[in-house]
């Protein structure tokens, strides 16, 4: 019998020993995994913080309006200007000169749609900011 009761506890030191290197190693596959969830999501965030983010409004009404371009990013959108196509058929006023657009600050351009105007025209926005140069979005500008 005590032969039997040593080979038992044998057996259970070896089944905890199998048992606590599967976990071991199942907690340090996970812990990799949250290491590099959150080496991510730091990077992310550092992108984040280096972009110029353009988003745009149409404030007005009839054949007063203004389409309002605005930097919501924490970084400053530097050589930022306005292409408008010539082929629009829409009386558009603005400023062709390239402009520094600093976070939060806004650029206005009014436009007024006459009778045979366009229903629909788009503009081309493009700037530099600190994470990369040459972004460019297009703006659908719409009655």
């Amino acid at each position: 019998m005590g032969e039997f009761n040593h080979i038992l506890s044998i057996f259970t030191i070896v089944f905890q020993l199998y048992v606590y290197i599967i976990y071991d190693r199942k907690l340090k596959k996970q812990q990799v995994q949250i290491n590099d969830y959150d080496l991510n999501e730091k990077k992310q965030k550092e992108i984040e913080s280096k972009q110029a983010k353009i988003e745009h409004t149409i404030i007005g009404e009839k054949n007063n309006n203004y389409l309002r371009i605005i930097n919501k990013g924490p970084s400053i959108a530097r050589n930022f200007t306005v292409i408008i196509p010539d082929n629009t058929n829409v009386p558009i006023v603005y400023d062709k000169q390239s402009i520094d657009l600093p976070p939060g600050c806004n650029k206005d351009i009014r436009y007024s749609f006459t009778f045979d105007s366009d229903s629909k025209f788009l503009i081309k926005v493009k700037w530099d900011d600190d994470y990369q140069s040459g972004n460019e979005k297009e703006i659908l500008v719409t009655l």
